[in-house]
Order: C-alpha cells, then sequence, then structure tokens
C-alpha cells in the first residue's frame, strides 16, 4: 500500500476560532483544503458535539479538493479522542488544531514524517498550538494529558526549518499561529498573505499592489468568483490592448494594461489563498505573459516607425532593440533555469534586487504614462528601449559569472 494513502489527517476543531471564516471559508476547512493540496486523502475533523462539519463548507468544496471528510465528536479529552481513531484506523496520524493559520511546509514536513513514521511536532518559539505527526503505535493510554504525551516526540523548531519559498521567490521562516483573538487573527492573516507574495517582483506589484490585493482577496474570497475567471477577464485585456497599441489609442492601451497588470497579481494571490489552485490557470497565465507584450511592444514601434524595415529610422532601431533584447533576455533566463534548475532572477542578493527594476510589463506601463503625461509617447518607446537593452547586458553577465564562480542558489545555501 502507498504510504502516503495510508495517513489521515486529524483536525480538533473544538476550540473557538475553529469555525470562523477567512476569504470566505473556516479555518478549519482552510486546513482541509492545504492537507488535500499536498496529497492526504482522509480527514477526521473532531467537534465538541455530533454536529455535521460538511455543513460548513463551502459549497465549491468537491469541485477543487477530493480529500474523504467524517466527522468525530470530542471524548474526554484530545488523547482519549485518539486512543478511539487509533482503534479504527492504522498507520500514520497528522494532528492539528482547528483554530490555526499554518505555513504549507509545515504541513509538507508533518507529511514527510507522517510517511517515514515518526513521532515529531512543530513548534514556534516556547509555546504554540500543536501540530504533530504520530503512527498509530505511539499512542499509548499510559499517559496522564497531551502534554506529557507529546513530551516523547521529536522536537522541530521552525526556526531551524528552510525558510526560502521557491514559488514565491523570498525568505519566511515557517509559521503556524493560534487565532484565538481578533488581533491574533489579523496578524495571522497577514502573514498568510505575506507568504503568497513574490519578494523577486518589479516595484509596482511589490508596493503598489499589495493593500489593493489584500481587499480584493477579502472582498472576492467568500463569492463564487474563481481566480481562472480573473484569469481570463485578465486575458481579453491584455491581447484587447494590442491592436490599440498598433493604431496609437494609447491612453485606452495603457488603462487597459494597468488594469490587466492588477488582475495578473489577483488570480494568483486569490488562488493561493483559498486554495483553488489550478494547472489550466497557471499555464494560462505564463503563456500567455510573452506573446502579448512581445506584441505590446512591436505595436508602439509600428505606429512610431513609418517602415519597421527601415533602420535608418531611429524608432525603426529603438522598436528592434526592444522587442531583440527582451526575445534575448527570455532566452538567456530561461535557459539558465533549464541548465541549472534555478531561477536567475534571485540566484544571488544582488539579483533578487535587480529584480525589482529590472524590465518588464510594469515598468513599461509607467514609462509610457509618464510619455503620455508629457504629450509625448514616443518616450515610453525610447525609456523601455534603453532600459530592455540594460536588463538583457546585466541578465548575461550574470548568465555568464555566476556559473564560473560555483556559487550556489541562494535556497541552498
Amino acid at each position: 500500500m502507498d504510504q502516503q494513502s495510508n495517513i489521515t489527517a486529524i483536525i480538533f476543531a473544538q476550540y473557538g476560532f475553529s469555525l470562523h471564516k477567512l476569504w470566505g471559508m473556516t479555518l478549519t476547512e482552510k486546513l482541509l483544503r492545504q492537507l488535500s493540496s499536498i496529497g492526504i486523502a482522509k480527514a477526521i475533523v473532531v467537534m465538541p458535539d455530533r454536529m455535521q462539519f460538511q455543513d460548513q463548507l463551502r459549497a465549491d468544496f468537491k469541485t477543487w479538493h477530493s480529500i474523504e471528510v467524517e466527522t468525530k465528536p470530542l471524548l474526554v479529552s484530545e488523547l482519549e479522542t485518539l486512543e478511539s481513531v487509533k482503534n479504527q484506523k492504522d498507520g500514520s496520524f497528522i494532528v492539528l488544531q482547528g483554530n490555526t493559520i499554518v505555513d504549507d511546509r509545515i504541513l509538507t514536513t508533518l507529511k514527510q514524517n507522517a510517511v517515514n513514521g515518526n513521532f515529531c511536532r512543530i513548534v514556534s518559539g516556547d509555546t504554540g498550538p500543536f501540530a504533530f505527526s504520530v503512527p498509530a503505535d505511539k499512542i499509548v493510554s499510559s499517559k496522564s494529558s497531551l502534554n506529557e504525551f507529546l513530551a516523547d516526540s521529536e522536537v522541530i523548531q521552525t526556526s531551524r526549518m528552510d525558510s526560502y519559498i521557491l514559488k514565491m521567490r523570498r525568505r519566511m521562516e515557517p509559521f503556524i499561529y493560534k487565532v484565538d483573538s481578533k488581533e491574533t487573527l489579523k496578524k495571522a492573516e497577514r502573514k498568510a498573505f505575506t507568504s503568497i507574495y513574490k519578494g523577486a517582483t518589479d516595484f509596482i506589484t511589490k508596493y503598489a499592489w499589495p493593500m489593493p490585493t489584500r481587499w480584493m482577496c477579502h472582498l472576492l474570497g467568500p463569492t463564487n468568483i474563481t481566480p481562472n475567471q480573473i484569469t481570463y477577464i485578465s486575458m481579453v485585456l491584455s491581447f484587447g490592448a494590442i491592436p490599440l497599441f498598433f493604431m496609437g489609442w494609447f491612453w485606452t492601451a495603457w488603462a487597459m494594461g494597468i488594469i490587466m497588470s492588477f488582475l495578473d497579481t489577483l488570480d494568483g494571490k486569490l488562488a493561493r489563498l483559498t486554495l483553488r489552485t489550478s494547472e489550466a490557470g497557471h499555464w494560462l497565465d505564463n503563456a500567455s505573459d510573452t506573446i502579448y507584450l512581445w506584441l505590446w511592444y512591436l505595436g508602439i514601434g509600428w505606429f512610431f516607425s513609418d517602415n519597421l524595415l527601415d533602420f535608418s529610422n531611429l524608432n525603426t532601431q529603438a522598436t528592434w532593440a526592444l522587442v531583440g533584447f527582451f526575445t534575448l533576455d527570455k532566452i538567456i533566463t530561461g535557459l539558465f533555469k533549464k541548465l541549472f534548475g534555478a531561477q536567475l532572477h534571485d540566484f544571488a542578493p544582488l539579483d533578487y534586487h535587480a529584480r525589482v527594476y529590472i524590465a518588464r510589463r510594469n515598468p513599461f506601463l509607467v514609462v509610457l504614462l509618464i510619455g503620455l503625461i508629457l504629450g509625448q509617447p514616443v518616450f515610453g518607446l525610447y525609456a523601455m528601449a534603453v532600459w530592455q537593452t540594460a536588463t538583457f547586458a546585466f541578465h548575461m553577465i550574470r548568465f555568464i559569472y555566476l556559473p564560473l564562480t560555483g556559487q550556489k542558489h541562494q535556497m541552498v545555501r
């Protein structure tokens, strides 16, 4: 039998705030969605009575997740409840409190230890909620309390765990928060939002979009609007702006572009916070990024150039510098990832900080806006051509230099 299929998650949801809603779901449901996302197929939600927890789940729970959920009443204590479950199921257990907001890396660590049959608990600081993995044969009735029972477990401090989040290109200590007041809920919510926000990104996404994105996630989280639907709207705007760039309708194209830029940030954050990610949404988002931006650049160059094959024209030269170096930059950064299994954008602290200012879509929208305000939209073409050339030169130098140094990506340092 697959060891992973022999793992059961047990969530004690009798604690206050376990059924408090955040982003349109209870904290306990969020844990279930996270567990399902890392491959856990069975879960038991322990309630103070025989209340049917399924009634508390969002209507779209089964659409996005296939984890099997059953409800069990709390017995005299958590330990006695564990012993009762042990008599019905074998294998290993991942045990959590329902009133917690937990980092995915903690759940992944618990899962791996459960697969290996280890009795271990994750601890953040000196005190905190319980989060542990335990094989069935380690659950014994001779202990008088859960704390005495956990004293025999291996302790893993979050401060000793890997702090690098590969997908988000940032460092952050894994977190687990017990939510027992509105204040701790706000603190945990901020931490969870920060953990799914990319560290290495452009300055607009990094500094302008976090607050409105967070607000919109709270607004849209409880609704039936899906992240993929936001992605579709974003794609309509990005590709819809293409003919406007060719026709010189720059104010309208810019407006469509800036809205698209915000939605492009929002869809991913909403998907991660509400645990509604999909391969289709990820593929659509990434596949369209290069195509539409390449055509935006070509469109603005087409408008300002009488003939894109007349290389004596300064506007033509700027257009092909922008388009050409943009294409080459995509090639070398993609090739670096393929050759070395790591993003060039955040390989070292220098690359991480440079990523904020390299040429991308949002910087293009900024320089285009400056040009429009000055009444010289061609400024956007010139400024971006220079910016993109400098970006390519920087990445090319790093592409050659980093392998020669033998330096490792900051993820594995």
